[in-house]
């Protein structure tokens, strides 16, 4: 059996020789819409599932859908911060690590580590149980390696049912960034579908990035023609806020296979038991913050950080918002900054700025989830949280205006009532 099966035109089979197809184009192959074989499959539940993040919003998700079930899982997320290992449930394996020094997220050594870990399960799995079913979770830029892990075990297709999770803003964003404009909007499609076609769909594949960064990183945009396989599907906040100025785009657009669903619903589907378990493996206790919110009679205001990284500019740039947020709303409200998780700069802004308090690392979905009712002003930089906070309590913004936010805040914000206070 192989893994996946494909070819580019439709071939005549003889009676002696059946020739099997991951797809067979029927269109212009000019236009590249996909044309599968087979029907778009409803039913993703598996033998054996696989989950591996590097984002928040993707850990967030994976998260989430570990707590739906009670199979076998293997799972890694980049983030350590993220979820306390102690608290996940009995059927998850995790990939462990431990942190460079000062560090927030795994290294490309820890990342190759992982990769070769995952792969030695799913070979393992295969060995033993040759009629296995396999589901697998990653962040929707690194969908590649729902092709080369299984394909270089030999393992059929209709035996692996793939999940791309969205990113966040950045799944917006990208695909805009490729696709959105007229004319290089098809170009750019036509380009990835052709990468993805040209794959050694028909047997074992050799990856040509393994063992390197790439192995995950690469082919960063296969995610969006990849839905279009019966196989695969697409987890994001809102499908219908992707975005695209070129006609022959959004036709193929119709073909993507979209689960649309927040990381709120996915929480508010679990059991009660499971619900809680959620925060608890998140190590969010609520009891805390609740303090800290009510500590005062003041309502509470929230600033969104970014990641400035080691840029002097980004670093002084953030730090001149939050001085001007601070300056104006001190006196009438408790001033909270949730740091980015990867953000080292804000460490000092509770001594820049009496009365400040910095939020614990934990992802701002979590506080939303929890505490939002307690959350009277939020506002800062763009970020994946703003997809899914309350828009009327968003009064200020780190940017120029809707266009300088990206894909799809700049909708969702277009006629918002906020102070944009960006250049």
């Amino acid at each position: 059996m192989r893994f996946f099966k494909h070819l580019f035109t439709c071939v005549f089979a003889t009676a002696a020789i059946f020739v099997f197809m991951l797809s067979c184009e029927k269109h212009d192959e000019n236009l590249g819409i996909p044309d599968w074989k087979e029907e778009a499959i409803t039913d993703f539940d598996a033998d054996y599932n696989f989950y591996v993040t590097l984002g928040t919003m993707p850990s967030l998700y994976a998260g989430l859908h570990v707590l739906s079930h009670d199979k076998p899982s293997y799972m890694f997320y980049g983030r350590p911060a993220t979820f306390n290992a102690d608290k996940l449930p009995d059927h998850v394996e995790l990939f462990k690590f431990q942190l460079a020094d000062g560090a927030t997220d795994a290294d490309d050594a820890t990342l190759m580590e992982m990769c070769e870990w995952m792969k030695d399960k799913i070979q393992t799995i295969n060995k033993d149980c040759p009629d296995a079913t396999f589901a697998i979770y990653m962040d929707d830029f690194r969908a590649r390696i729902a092709y080369y892990w299984f394909a270089s075990a030999g393992i059929d297709y209709s035996r692996v049912k793939v999940t791309m999770l969205s990113d966040g803003t950045g799944t917006y964003n990208e695909f805009f960034s490729k696709f959105g404009q007229l004319g290089e909007g098809k170009e750019n499609w036509s380009r990835f579908a052709t990468e993805v076609r040209k794959l050694n769909w028909g047997g074992k594949a050799d990856d040509p990035y393994k063992g390197t960064r790439n192995e995950l990183d690469g082919n960063w945009h296969w995610c969006y023609y990849l839905s279009t396989h019966p196989y695969y599907r697409y987890l994001m906040h809102d499908g219908s806020l992707l975005d695209s100025n070129d006609a022959y785009v959004n036709e193929q657009m119709k073909y993507m296979h979209i689960w649309s669903q927040t990381p709120f619903q996915m929480l508010e589907k679990l059991t009660p038991e499971r619900h809680a378990q959620f925060f608890d493996m998140a190590s969010f206790d609520s009891s805390e913050f609740d303090r800290m919110f009510d500590e005062s009679a003041k309502p509470n205001l929230v600033i969104l950080g970014t990641n400035p990284g080691t840029n002097d500019d980004k670093i002084l740039e953030q730090k001149n918002y939050t001085r001007q947020v601070y300056d104006k709303y001190k006196d009438e409200y408790d001033i909270f900054f949730k740091p980015h998780p990867s953000d080292k700069s804000s460490a000092s802004y509770e001594e820049d700025y009496p009365g400040f308090k910095i939020l614990p690392r934990a992802p701002f979905e979590m506080f939303l989830w929890k505490l939002g009712t307690k959350m009277d002003i939020l506002g800062g930089y763009q970020t994946t949280s703003l997809l899914t906070a309350p828009k009327e309590k968003v009064k200020f913004l780190f940017h120029s205006g809707p266009a300088d936010m990206p894909k799809p805040l700049d909708k969702l914000f277009a006629n918002a009532d906020v102070e944009w206070m960006g250049k």
